[in-house]
Parts: structure tokens; C-alpha cells; sequence
């Protein structure tokens, strides 16, 4: 999707929003000094929980290029409208 215009306007104040809510936490409150091999090993057993899942057998998980797939697209793109919804943290 590529968004511009007001919808563009409108989806950069909703994440601004958000953003700088009081709702919102760094990602060191939850995790310290993450290392690259913590992150790593936890992706594996996502990937491992992920491949044992029926459910999600037909859709892909590997990394892939979607490079020629996404350049495809464009010539099939077409001009529509959108009002970005979305719900006020209060």
C-alpha cells in the first residue's frame, strides 16, 4: 500500500500519536542488553513453533526476495481512497 496525501497526513499523526502516548514503552523496559545470540536462538524457536503449527502449514516462513513480486505490482496499482480509523489512547 502506499499511502500519500491527507490519509498520509493523518496516518503519521495517529502514529505520533501513539508514539509518544504514556501507554508506550521503550523496548529496554522489557528486555536489557539484548545479545545477538539471545535474539537469534529466540527466533529459531519461534521459526521451530511456527513450522509444528497445522494451522499455517501452506503459508511460507522462510526468508524470501519479494523483490521481482513487488516490482510486478506496480503496474497494477490503481488510485483509491482511505480514512485511517484507529482508536484515541486516552
Amino acid at each position: 500500500m502506499v499511502v500519500l496525501g491527507d490519509a498520509a497526513t493523518a496516518s503519521s499523526e495517529i502514529f505520533d500519536h501513539f508514539w509518544n502516548s504514556e501507554l508506550v514503552f521503550p523496548a529496554d523496559a522489557f528486555v536489557k542488553d539484548p545479545s545477538w545470540s539471545a535474539i537469534d536462538a529466540g527466533r529459531a524457536e519461534e521459526l521451530d513453533r511456527l513450522r509444528a503449527n497445522a494451522d499455517i502449514a501452506a503459508f511460507p516462513i522462510e526468508r524470501s526476495d519479494w523483490s521481482d513480486e513487488l516490482a510486478s505490482l506496480v503496474d497494477r496499482m490503481s488510485p483509491g481512497t482511505a480514512t485511517p480509523e484507529y482508536d484515541r489512547l486516552e
